[in-house]
């Protein structure tokens, strides 16, 4: 079977990484989005490999939360992965391959090590290193008992002022799209951020099938003042953007609405609850990374970004210009 052409089982292959990064109706995220996608698979290593431009024509090769690891990988496996990915089918060779593995150990060997002797080098996370995952195995009240005790009286405080949330799937997600973009697009312009397109965040909210999209929305009466959107994978539901409206501090919205998307991921059969990315070092994430850990959870860290460099002058001047540009 080449399922280079089955959705279902590339899906079923990499259903493994904790990650929907990896995923088929991303990988056609990514195609409508105007970059070119390969998908390799060779002797148990299963890479969704995206094709990203840089200035002058030049390219690099970036596999998002990848790739993942079958069984019996070997270093050969790696070997193979590496020769796959420098003859992808582009029409202008690429500077480098960026891979980002989830797995910390591979066949029992710890996979920085592995990496290090496959030729890879570590450089700057693409994605954040750390997560949060919260394990919706548990009953709801373990749950609560691990947060933080201002973040359950947010929640009950939440509840008093009459706050509620609703999500919207299939077909209504695109009715509260402009809902969920006014507020998302208030938030970011707030706080001085950049975001992607607004057809990026469309293409998300599109997303169906085994990888799918909710839409959470939190209202005080019929005010929308939070939104965000969860993606579901693998019995996994990931928190990937959110905002809220300025001057409802009060009624504690952000939290509750998590709070109420970890019920309705716990109730669809998800087993876990990520909050795609906490970071200890980036003090630009501090607040973020607080509010997300007042929720408790498990912190996990994976083994961060790495290249294998095909063109080394290439790759040198990419780094000098980026410091450069950096400064």
């Amino acid at each position: 079977m080449n399922l280079n052409d089955d959705k279902a089982g590339w899906n079923r292959e990499v259903v493994s990484n904790p990650s929907f990064l990896q995923t088929w109706q991303w990988g056609e995220l990514q195609k409508k989005m105007g970059r070119r996608v390969f998908r390799i698979n060779v002797a148990g290593i299963f890479a969704s490999v995206v094709e990203q431009s840089l200035p002058f024509g030049q390219t690099y090769l970036y596999a998002p939360h990848g790739p993942v690891a079958g069984g019996g990988m070997t270093m050969d496996s790696w070997r193979n992965l590496i020769k796959a990915a420098e003859g992808a089918p582009s029409p202008r060779k690429p500077i480098f391959f960026r891979v980002e593995p989830l797995a910390q150990k591979i066949g029992g060997e710890i996979i920085k090590k592995v990496l290090e002797e496959a030729g890879f080098r570590p450089t700057k996370a693409v994605q954040p290193k750390s997560t949060l995952v919260i394990d919706l195995r548990k009953s709801e009240k373990e749950i609560l008992d691990e947060m933080e005790h201002d973040t359950r009286y947010s929640i009950r405080a939440a509840e008093k002022r009459g706050v509620t949330v609703k999500f919207a799937e299939g077909k209504n997600k695109q009715k509260n799209f402009d809902t969920f973009w006014e507020i998302f697009l208030e938030t970011n312009r707030r706080h001085g951020l950049k975001i992607y397109s607004k057809a990026y965040y469309e293409e998300v909210v599109g997303l169906e099938g085994e990888c799918s999209s909710k839409i959470g929305i939190a209202e005080s009466g019929e005010k929308a003042i939070s939104a965000a959107i969860f993606v579901y994978f693998g019995g996994r539901c990931f928190y990937l953007f959110a905002g809220s409206r300025s001057g409802y501090g009060k009624f504690n919205a952000p939290t509750y609405l998590l709070w109420r998307a970890m019920l309705e991921a716990k109730k669809t059969g998800c087993d876990y609850f990520d909050f795609w990315g906490i970071s200890h070092e980036n003090k630009n994430w501090t607040k973020i990374t607080a509010f997300k850990k007042s929720f408790g959870g498990e912190e996990i860290t994976s083994a961060g970004t790495w290249d294998y460099v095909f063109d080394r002058p290439r790759y040198i001047a990419y780094n000098f210009a980026k410091l450069f540009l950096a400064g």
